[in-house]
C-alpha cells in the first residue's frame, strides 16, 4: 500500500500543481483581457468624445449661420439706412423687442418694410 500512496499523493501534488498552473495562467489572460478592454474603452471613449465636439461645432455653425440674415437682407438695409449701421441696429433691436421669438430674416424684412413704407 505504500507504493499506491505515494502514487497516489504524488497525482493529487501533480494535479494541484498543474490547477495552480491553470490557475496563474488564466488570472495572467484575463488581466491582459482587463487592459485590453481598458485601452479599447479608452479609445472609443476619444473617438466619442472628438464627435461630440465635431456634432458641437457644426450645431454652433448652424447656429451662427442661422442668426445671419440673408446677403440680400443686409445688402437692402444697408442702401436704405444709407450705410448708418448704428440706426439699423436700433431698429432691429426695436423690432426684436416688439416682436420676440421671430427669426433674424424676420425682424430684417420687418425692418426693411417699415422702412420702405414710411418712404412712400
Amino acid at each position: 500500500m505504500d507504493d499506491l500512496e505515494n502514487f497516489v499523493k504524488q497525482a493529487f501534488e501533480s494535479f494541484v500543481e498543474e490547477v495552480n498552473h491553470a490557475f496563474e495562467d488564466t488570472e495572467k489572460i484575463l488581466q491582459e483581457v482587463g487592459e485590453q478592454v481598458q485601452i479599447f474603452a479608452d479609445e472609443m471613449i476619444r473617438e466619442g468624445e472628438a464627435k461630440f465636439n465635431e456634432f458641437n461645432k457644426w450645431l454652433n455653425e448652424q447656429q451662427n449661420h442661422s442668426n445671419q440674415p440673408r446677403w440680400e437682407l443686409r445688402q437692402r438695409l444697408f442702401t436704405l439706412v444709407q450705410g448708418d449701421w448704428n440706426l439699423a441696429e436700433r431698429l432691429l433691436d426695436s423690432a426684436k423687442m416688439n416682436y420676440p421669438g421671430q427669426t433674424e430674416d424676420w425682424y430684417w424684412e420687418k425692418v426693411i418694410y417699415d422702412l420702405e413704407r414710411d418712404r412712400n
